[in-house]
């Protein structure tokens, strides 16, 4: 009698038989076709594999070959002990796949410990698997075992290798919302919803911010540069632990000139905890106000509040008793004098004439001179 042929004699004929040829009493390909039909028809364990077993024994003779009827639980347990769980892997995925046809729509990732996995005589920890579900098809696509010290992190990029995702939507939690794991996605031509939790606070911020911009303009432009459509501060990005979220202003210095002098700010005063707020906001906060001619209280609101912008004014406007100048007009001054350099021009400015009738000559003046003409001393 010529038996038909499953999908699962097809995909799953290539998988390795570990058992001697001499001591075996049941097919292999009729463990695996029992055991999987148990499976989606509800079975837990093994008894409840052989249960269902028996009780479709009348069904499974018209496809599979049983010699010796059907394998007890304990074959069941010993024979998927054996097999190669990467073998196995690839032969399940292949075969979902085909059932699914063209994979489409959501793909959601995710891990879960399985319930009663762990030994305590054994002393081995519970098994964690991640796997693959497809939203269109109701199927699981594929699952992974976390390695031994590891979590879902290094196992999820694994996962993604073994699918063929094109064009779906994969959707991970908190855990995948990972700079490796998104760019597995977009190299296997996919789009991704991560979730993003307090955990990643500097991303949270940050994402939460660019919600807020886009709400404004009732998202319309979702993909904007926000240097040239909202003014942004150099893009909103991390630099040296802080994000970068505030509207640009004329009387900003760049991040990169305040690198210059950083090192002036950091070393003003002894710091004990963490700061809450960018020197750099602060220092830009200051030029505002010095510039613009505002008060203290009219700080725009995305600089930090004007109470901690004033109290370091303060700080920095404190003149030295041996130098007779404020910390501020020294970094200032250093300011101008490295970007005079940067420019190939001399540290110190040129020499100045006034055109007044009166003139007060500073001590520091290095040259000083008549204008012959209106007779005047510079």
């Amino acid at each position: 009698m010529s038996l038909k042929a499953t999908s699962i004699h097809e995909y799953f004929g290539e998988l390795t038989d570990p058992r001697s040829n001499s001591y075996t009493r049941h097919l292999l390909m009729d463990i695996l076709v029992i055991a999987l039909c148990a499976t989606i028809g509800g079975a837990e364990g093994f008894n409840d594999i052989e249960l269902y077993g028996r009780m479709k024994e009348t069904w499974f003779r018209t496809f599979l070959d049983l010699p010796n009827g059907i394998p007890s639980h304990d074959t069941f347990n010993r024979v998927f002990s054996l097999l190669s769980p990467e073998e196995f892997s690839k032969c399940f995925i292949n075969w979902t796949q085909s059932l699914a046809k063209k994979l489409e729509g959501v793909v959601a990732i995710d891990g879960k410990t399985l319930r009663r996995s762990f030994s305590s005589a054994s002393k081995t920890t519970a098994l964690h698997m991640v796997s693959a579900w497809s939203s269109e098809n109701k199927l699981v696509l594929g699952q992974i075992r976390t390695a031994a010290k590891s979590n879902e992190i290094t196992a999820i990029p694994e996962l993604i290798s073994m699918l063929d995702i094109e064009g779906c939507t994969v959707t991970i939690d908190a855990m995948g919302c990972q700079k490796d794991i998104a760019q597995k996605i977009i190299d296997s031509n996919a789009d991704y919803v991560l979730g993003l939790k307090g955990n990643q606070g500097n991303t949270l911020d940050a994402a939460e911010f660019l919600f807020k911009c886009e709400e404004k303009d009732n998202f319309r432009t979702c993909l904007i540069s926000f240097t040239t459509n909202i003014n942004m501060v150099q893009s909103v990005k991390k630099v040296k632990g802080w994000i970068l979220m505030r509207q640009s202003y004329p009387s900003d210095v760049t991040r990169e000139q305040f690198e210059t002098i950083s090192y002036h700010f950091e070393t003003f005063r002894k710091v004990t905890r963490p700061r809450k707020y960018d020197l750099y906001d602060i220092f830009c906060a200051c030029l505002y106000v010095l510039k613009g001619g505002c008060t203290w209280r009219g700080l725009p609101h995305d600089f930090p509040n004007w109470q901690t912008a004033y109290h370091y004014f303060q700080m920095w406007s404190k003149k030295d008793d041996i130098e007779e100048i404020s910390f501020l007009d020294k970094v200032m001054r250093e300011l101008v004098m490295s970007e005079r350099i940067m420019l190939g021009r001399e540290p110190n400015t040129s020499m100045l004439i006034v055109d007044s009738k009166s003139v007060k000559n500073a001590d520091t003046a290095e040259e000083k001179g008549y204008d012959a003409r209106k007779k005047l001393q510079a």
